[in-house]
């Protein structure tokens, strides 16, 4: 610069320090951003009533907080500057808005010194379709039953369960003035059958498709025959199969021939060797295609289509997909109501001509259902309606509907169940049939099923998406390759997950590739499925070309980690298959990481199993025939989901369903939801519609689910009280499910969860107003924790129980003041009792640590965490575990698998151990709902140097991040505005620069702050 004119010097210094201002002032100023509705960004055809809005506030200021706001919805609403701190949740309450309507809002705050800031970037949200002028349609596919199956007949297995392949014959005589006019070898094994009449091979039966229909007319003769099988199991497991040689003769009374212990030296059993229905002989019912083609005549302004389906469905405009979702629209209990999508289709539709086209398939409302053995569930076929909504420049709407001038046909997709998997035969693909002059002379009128005329339950109540369905969410590659058996490939995703595989390959017309998904493998190298039980999970593409192609399946997902393909004609490359990852759309909204590589792993682990299982409904696990709304898996693990993820929407979906469509006449609650008829009235599960409704408000501080709910909350809680004599509830159920030997009575853990229950519903009473309620339910908690205090001994015993029972007395807050050291002491012998291991199980597991440390026992609870010996949270992951698993011993290298009965790799139940990582090794807590006021008190214990991670709350980011360092240790903490946090930090000594410590304890000393970014330094008390 010394060579600069010195007018030029002055110029760039004054300019620097321009930029240095406007940079301070940009980094100073208070703005809004994140602004939500309904807990969504730019959420589509929402229920039009009251909808309410939510927002941000960033700022660098320390102390920073709303005073005011105002929000204007344009052209409908101006609230005016309101005097309030309120930013989430706010309802609308201007003039009625219109259905069918696309609105845009903003808002602006005023902050602590009473300054506006500027008005937020604007953001938008549409309204639901108000009156349905489109009716059903549908197009009836399904197939005839075959004759030819194995409807009770028994399972033949080798005698005593000998593993190895089992070898059966039959001889048969056929008389010799009798034509064999057709002969069917009808086939179902467990896995694997090759079967042979007279010496000669007539083919294979695999227990992934449906029963094999072998034709043996040829090879059947007058006289002595011989019928030969050899059945063998790929995973290590007894050998077994179920069928019939069926032979009809040209007169006279036919034959069949059952597979029974004249065949060999067999066990006989009714029951499947999985214990759960077979669903070999189901239907497979082809998707079906409709189109309509319509004119646009001028220029459009907007453009709208809603969907309504019994089934699963996807929508396409012009040739093209709409939309992001996959399985729409979910899964409700679609006797009572169902969910209506709506899309903006406007970039999407042109003058001229065009043309709007579906899929349906069976979704939920029609595919088989959990274990429940059956198809169709629901009642009825498949059916859609779709209505079109057409705004053009000139004001004037014009409407495309369903009804029967749509045609319908079949096409390229065979068949597609949620559990059984896809059958696509691009051979049946039909060029452009989604877009204007396709030739559809062959297709016929849609037919139309029913009329808006009748209500439930003859039709469900349909009702505006409170949620997306699931979306496709990432791609995950193949790593490694290999190939155990001559033409048969494993591709290894690294990752254990919800969705399916991606084909990218080459081949011939006519050529079936069959794809088969699973968790492990065996130690053979081939694919583990006896796990899936029911579920064939089983996808199948034939071929139309040798140019390279895309294979996905449709309206099926699978729970896998390795993907085997058969029926390659070149060698596999990890570049055929890609993981394409599924699960409902939940912004991330937690994160953790510490010094521990395995803690890592396993809250990798944690977030991975919410995901695969996040699928439209909480589900037990992805993979096998189950995948049902377990109640009590959810209620477990919310208090950690919420923190991973923004689930207000998804809950909000599903405590309707829970709540509303899943409580039986007597105020129990079903033991899964959508109910399957399973049962209801089980602690712990039934317990889910007020734990979880109560997690929702006290994350989110959404009351209006509080509102929505309390009717049947209270419904429930009156059936609880009549389930009580004594005061001590008599209700029982799955009990400390899965638990190893460290479990509770059955009236400790009744007479726990009613008081839970009961403190909870004061709570959500007292929130909403509802003061009478709160009383009463005071009443009843105080009344019930005096009861609970009876199962104490004078020594602190909490008769009856080990792990789980004290994790429910201190967890819950029922241990009596006098008796905590006493009880606190009888609940460490109990975990060194087991070695210093966990011995819980469902009930007990998820607040068994967050026990510990109310009890005092931080060092134990470390000692738990961080155990990598069985069981324990760690095993598994020692293992090579990238989700979480329904049993501590899934898989051990000693005994290999668990019974094939229950044992999935990808449950999240015993993942509820994250919220100890947030809660008490980060040390964020939600002191007041929402998040509006904060405890920050991290637990720093042996075996950890460092833990960082946060949680992004309905008022921005909370972080925690501490690390132990040449004796001292370092806390860094960042509370959002709008909040104030009391911040413990433990040890001793502690201070921070310009702050000064309100009481100090032997647990540390205690700070309260403001919003801002904090660092806090003390001297730690680490056992040795």
């Amino acid at each position: 610069m010394k060579n600069l004119p010195r007018f030029f010097v002055i110029l760039l210094a004054a300019s620097a320090g321009w930029l240095v201002f406007l940079v301070t002032s940009c980094r100073e100023t208070t703005t809004v951003t994140n602004l939500r509705c309904e807990y969504r960004q730019s959420p589509l055809g929402i229920e039009w009533s009251r909808p309410r809005f939510s927002w941000e506030e960033i700022s660098k200021k320390h102390n920073q907080r709303q005073t005011a706001y105002q929000i204007v919805v344009v052209g409908r609403w101006d609230s005016g500057r309101i005097q309030s701190d309120q930013s989430s949740g706010v309802e609308y309450d201007g003039p009625p808005l219109k259905p069918g309507a696309a609105y845009t809002w903003k808002v602006r705050i005023w902050d602590a010194e009473g300054s506006p800031t500027p008005w937020s970037w604007p953001a938008t949200f549409s309204t639901g379709l108000g009156q349905w002028h489109a009716a059903w349609i549908a197009h009836d596919t399904t197939p005839p039953e075959s004759a030819y199956n194995t409807k009770g007949l028994f399972w033949v297995t080798a005698k005593n369960k000998k593993l190895g392949p089992m070898s059966l014959s039959k001889q048969i005589d056929l008389p010799a003035g009798r034509k064999v006019k057709k002969a069917v070898l009808v086939l179902f094994p467990d896995n694997s059958c090759a079967a042979s009449v007279n010496s000669q091979a007539v083919g294979n039966a695999v227990r992934w498709d449906r029963t094999a229909n072998l034709d043996v007319t040829k090879l059947l003769h007058p006289g002595n025959n011989t019928i030969a099988l050899k059945v063998t199991n790929s995973d290590g497991l007894p050998a077994s199969v179920i069928g019939r040689l069926a032979v009809e003769f040209d007169s006279g009374q036919d034959l069949d021939l059952p597979i029974d212990a004249s065949w060999g030296s067999v066990d006989l059993s009714i029951k499947t060797p999985w214990g759960t229905p077979a669903l070999n002989d189901q239907l497979r019912v082809p998707a079906s295609y409709f189109r309509k083609e319509f004119t646009v005549p001028r220029e459009v302004r907007r453009a709208t289509a809603t969907v309504a389906a019994l089934g699963s469905y996807e929508l396409r405009l012009n040739g093209r997909k709409v939309g992001d979702d996959v399985l729409a629209p979910g899964w409700t209990d679609f006797h009572k109501r169902a969910y209506f999508q709506t899309y903006d289709i406007t970039s999407m539709i042109h003058q001229g001509v065009n043309t709007v086209a579906a899929i349906l398939g069976d979704g939920w409302y029609a595919s088989n259902l959990a274990f429940t053995g059956r198809q169709n569930y629901y009642g009825g076929k498949p059916k859609l309606k779709i209505e079109l909504s057409v705004e053009y420049v000139d004001g004037s709407v014009e409407d495309v509907s369903s009804d029967s001038t749509w045609k319908a046909s079949t096409g390229p997709l065979r068949s597609a169940d949620i559990l059984l998997g896809c059958d696509f035969d691009a051979r049946l693909e039909m060029q452009g049939w989604d877009q204007p002059g396709f030739e559809d002379d062959r297709w016929v009128a849609a037919t139309a099923p029913c009329n808006d005329s009748e209500a439930p339950p003859h039709q469900p109540l349909l009702l505006p998406a409170v949620s997306d369905p699931p979306h496709v969410q990432e791609l995950l590659p193949t790593i490694k390759v290999t190939e155990p058996m001559p033409n048969i490939s494993i591709f290894d995703l690294g990752q254990n997950m919800s969705g399916w595989a991606k084909l990218r390959l080459r081949g011939s017309v006519g050529q079936c590739i069959t794809v088969r998904y699973g968790e492990f493998l065996n130690p053979d190298g081939s694919l583990y499925t006896a796990n899936l039980r029911g579920a064939t999970s089983t996808d199948r593409f034939t071929l139309n070309g040798t140019e390279e192609v895309d294979l996905e399946p449709s309206f099926t997902y699978h729970g896998f980690r390795y993907v085997e393909v058969r029926g390659l004609n070149k060698k596999p490359d990890p570049l055929m298959v890609t993981g394409v990852v599924i699960h409902s759309p939940m912004e991330r909204t937690g994160w953790f990481e510490c010094s521990s590589p395995l803690l890592n792993q396993l809250y990798h682990n944690i977030i991975w199993g919410q995901k695969s299982n996040y699928i439209d409904v909480p589900s037990d696990c992805p993979q096998r025939d189950e995948r049902a709304g377990w109640t009590g898996d959810a209620e477990f693990f919310i208090p950690t989901a919420a923190c991973n993820f923004n689930i207000d929407p998804f809950f909000t979906k599903w405590l309707t369903t829970l709540c509303e469509d899943s409580q039986h006449a007597d105020g129990s609650i079903a033991h899964v939801a959508p109910d399957l008829g399973l049962g209801s009235g089980a602690t712990a599960w039934g317990d889910a519609a007020v734990i979880c409704t109560y997690q929702i408000w006290h994350t989110y501080d959404d009351t209006r689910v509080i509102r929505s709910h309390f009717p049947a909350l209270e419904k429930f809680m009156d059936w609880f009280a009549t389930k009580s004599t004594n005061g001590i509830p008599n209700v029982g159920g799955f009990g400390d499910w899965l638990n190893k030997g460290g479990g509770a009575s059955r009236e400790v853990i009744d007479t726990a969860y009613y008081a839970n229950d009961a403190r909870m519903m004061a709570e959500m009473a007292q929130a909403v107003g509802k003061n009478e309620a709160a009383v009463k339910y005071t009443r009843i908690h105080e009344q019930t924790k005096q009861t609970f205090a009876g199962f104490f001994e004078p020594d602190g015993t909490l008769r009856g129980c080990s792990q789980t029972g004290y994790a429910l007395a201190f967890g819950m807050g029922l241990v009596p003041d006098d008796l905590r050291e006493k009880a606190a002491v009888k609940f460490a012998g109990e975990i060194k009792k087991f070695d210093n291991h966990l011995a819980t199980g469902f009930i007990g597991t998820p607040r068994l640590l967050p026990a510990l440390h109310l009890a005092g026992l931080d060092d134990l609870a470390y000692a738990l965490l961080l155990q990598e010996t069985y069981p324990s949270w760690l095993f598994p992951v020692k293992l090579g575990a990238t989700t979480m698993w329904e049993r501590w011993d899934g898989w051990t290298p000693e005994k290999g698998f668990q019974s094939v009965g229950m044992n999935s790799f990808n449950h999240y139940a015993f993942g509820a151990v994250g919220e100890y990582l947030y809660s008490m090794v980060l040390g964020i807590r939600a002191e007041s709902p929402g998040y509006k006021t904060i405890r920050i008190q991290p637990v720093v214990g042996k075996g950890l140097t460092w833990a960082k991670g946060g949680i992004q709350t309905i008022y921005g980011y909370v972080g925690s991040y501490w690390r132990v360092d040449a004796g001292y240790l370092i806390l860094e903490v960042t509370i959002p505005p709008n909040t104030t946090a009391e911040v413990l930090v433990p040890g001793g000594n502690a201070h921070s620069a310009g702050l000064t410590a309100v009481s100090s304890s032997k647990e540390g000393s205690l700070f309260r702050i403001g919003s801002g970014n904090y660092t806090f330094e003390s001297v730690p008390n680490i056992p040795k």
